[in-house]
Order: structure tokens, then sequence, then C-alpha cells
């Protein structure tokens, strides 16, 4: 259902984050952003992206490198009824 997910945060909105949190935000889960630049956030934000002030503010235990990724992905997976489970 729309609207019952858990947050996901993405800090680091490279190609592959920005990728993630895109995917993420079109699904209809909730999604805070955070980089170091703040111009990379601005198209998720118009996608309803909460964005971050600091990495800190994306909340404890939401995001942290690959088990974030690993995090989103999963979620992602979920939402699309999509297997992206690693080989």
């Amino acid at each position: 259902m729309p609207g019952t997910h858990e947050p996901v945060a993405v800090l680091g909105i490279g190609a592959m984050g920005h990728g993630m949190a895109a995917s993420a935000l079109r699904a209809g889960i909730p999604t805070i952003v955070w980089d170091r630049r703040a111009e990379a956030t601005r198209d998720l934000a118009r996608l309803g992206g909460q964005v971050a002030a600091t990495a800190a503010d994306a909340g404890p235990g939401r995001a942290s490198s690959r088990a974030g990724s690993r995090l989103v992905a999963d979620r992602i997976a979920a939402r699309c009824g999509e297997d992206l489970a690693e080989p």
C-alpha cells in the first residue's frame, strides 16, 4: 500500500545513489537524501524526497554504505515485485 513504507535514506547522491533514490521515490517509498553538494539533491526534492541538512540528520541506522544500499535495493525490489538479489 502506498504510504505504509518505512523511510529509507540515501547518503551520497552520485550516479548510483541518485538512481536508487529516484527509484525509491517512484515506488512510493518515503526517501531521505543527503549529499555534500546541495544541488545534487534538488531534483530528488522535486520528486518528493526529503533533503537532510547533514548526513546525521538522515537518521541513525537508515543508511550506511553497502548496508544502506542493500536496504534500499531490497525495499525497491519488494515494492516493484522484482528479484534484485545478488548472484
